[in-house]
């Protein structure tokens, strides 16, 4: 039978044990509030994302149909100036006539001219080709404003296209930018997904440690309670061989001050040990 001392000291260390396991679970309960506001900030993070990746997508299309709107305007300002150079062309085309037919009625002029003297008869003629000259100069003039006109429109059409142009080579580049941004922010998307998912298995890994060492501390609890039980028991037993003994009245022998925290066994000391190298494992 273990003596009181040696139960006290079996007691103490395995009180400082106890001490000990509480300090590590509160160092653990706060390793867990840690974790769970780094999660919150990762899920804030993620949500962030999500709402940059939405609005960039809005964006991208927005720019797209822009897009396809002057790519639209660029077909019709095409078919416009191929219209415009046809008619152009035949423009050129009819003035050449006119210019053809003007010099053949400068030359019936110049012939009529010369004929004037002797054929007086012929001067009504005369009268009448120079109307027609004169018609036919007025019907250039008017062909060679209608042409400066067109070429005008020409040049303004061009120019038009060639800025259309110059805006849907910018709008190409920030569709492009636009996308790779997009890329990018799926994937800080999904690294903050992959770091809130180790964020929860520790916390889980946490939670099931914690609820060992409750377990730990409430199986020691128990064995305090026996060994009291115990060490009442042999206190009993001891006053009872100590009055059997003598023979003379003994003084009531004094209550013993050792604390419950002070009286557990060594076995109890080394199962605990045994079960924190466990965990710790």
């Amino acid at each position: 039978m273990r003596t009181v001392e040696s139960l006290q000291v079996e007691l103490r260390a395995a009180t400082g044990e106890s001490a000990h396991l509480a300090s590590r679970l509160a160092e653990k309960e706060a390793t867990e509030d840690e974790l769970r506001s780094s999660l919150a900030r990762a899920l804030a993070d993620a949500s962030t994302a999500v709402h940059e990746i939405t609005e960039i997508k809005v964006t991208v299309s927005e720019q797209q149909l822009s897009l396809d709107q002057v790519r639209s305007l660029l077909q019709e300002k095409e078919i416009e100036a191929t219209e415009l150079g046809d008619r152009l062309v035949k423009t050129e085309a009819a003035r050449n006539e006119l210019l053809s037919e003007l010099g053949e009625k400068a030359g019936q002029i110049t012939t009529l001219r010369e004929n004037v003297a002797a054929a007086t008869v012929h001067t009504a003629q005369l009268s009448s080709l120079q109307g027609s000259l004169f018609t036919a100069t007025d019907e250039v003039g008017a062909l060679r404003t209608q042409l400066d006109t067109a070429e005008t429109s020409r040049v303004e059409l061009i120019a038009r296209l060639e800025e259309a142009g110059a805006e849907a080579l910018s709008l190409q580049d920030t569709l492009q930018r636009e996308k790779e941004r997009s890329a990018t922010l799926t994937q800080d998307l999904s690294l903050a997904k992959t770091d809130a998912q180790d964020a929860e298995a520790e916390i889980e890994a946490l939670l099931k440690a914690k609820a060992e060492d409750e377990a730990n501390i409430s199986r020691l609890k128990d064995g305090f309670s026996r060994l009291r039980q115990v060490q009442m028991e042999c206190l009993v037993e001891v006053d009872h061989k100590i009055a059997a003994a003598h023979s003379s009245p003994l003084p009531n022998r004094r209550r013993s001050s050792v604390t419950e925290a002070s009286l557990v066994p060594l076995q109890v000391r080394t199962w605990r040990r045994q079960s924190l190298g466990k965990h710790m494992k």
